[in-house]
């Protein structure tokens, strides 16, 4: 596959006309500019909530030496695909929040894990330290760097599905260990079956009934509630 299929610059013909030399320039200019990728993360800060990521959309290059691998410059068109980049200090946004650093969902981003980067049209430096929501200027002269991507988890390989969703009307979280609040410890019970645990707790005995009466009580709130238990959405707070 030679370098005009591949993601480097098209070559010049032999006799070039203008048209050619125009796809040629554009083809550079082009390649010049970054607004989207796939990347993997090699390590995450998540005090900073920052990542070292690859850009994974490998820039192909001419070959102008002979290669280890046997690649031969005077082969037509030889290319050879240069290293992976490595991007760092790569803001993460692993989902959206009110903006006020009180309300988030997170889960673990690991070395690994793939996603999208986005590179933002200019510089974001003076935007992220920003210590108020107002506009800002750019003030660097940079565009459509990936110096100034940002990083969000999720677009995976075929090799790396999840598990499908057992459900295809409703949304589904899953993990090992769910935490609902960042210093929750103890498990999530519905109103409604405490309520049935107290009918059963404070009802009142009734001398040799064998606890008939106990049992009543508690089976006729519980029977109530029941269909609550399975269906009522849970408000955890």
């Amino acid at each position: 596959m030679g370098i005009e299929a591949r993601t480097g610059q098209y070559e010049f013909s032999p006799d070039p006309d203008l048209d050619n030399i125009l796809s040629v320039w554009a083809r550079k200019v082009g390649l010049q500019i970054s607004c989207s990728g796939l990347g993997t993360v090699v390590s995450y800060d998540p005090a900073t909530q920052e990542a070292s990521v690859t850009y994974d959309f490998l820039k192909v290059n001419k070959v102008t030496a002979q290669l280890p691998g046997g690649i031969d410059p005077n082969e037509i068109n030889a290319v050879a695909p240069a290293a992976p980049k490595l991007l760092t200090g790569v803001p993460v946004f692993p989902a959206g929040g009110s903006g006020d650093g009180v309300s988030y969902l997170t889960f673990p981003i690991l070395p690994g894990s793939t996603g999208v980067l986005i590179v933002l049209d200019r510089s974001r430096d003076t935007w992220m330290s920003r210590t108020a929501p107002i506009p800002v200027d750019p003030i660097k002269s940079a565009i459509h760097s990936l110096s100034d991507a940002i990083f969000f988890p999720g677009v995976t390989t075929k090799l790396h599905r999840i598990t499908p969703p057992t459900s295809l009307v409703a949304a589904v979280l899953e993990a090992p260990l769910i935490k609902i609040g960042a210093n929750a410890v103890s498990n999530v019970v519905k109103a409604e079956l405490l309520d049935a645990l107290d009918a059963f707790a404070n009802a009142v005995p009734v001398p040799n009934d064998g606890g008939a009466a106990i049992q009543t009580a508690f089976k006729v709130l519980y029977q109530a509630l029941r269909p609550m238990l399975a269906t009522t959405k849970a408000a955890v707070e």
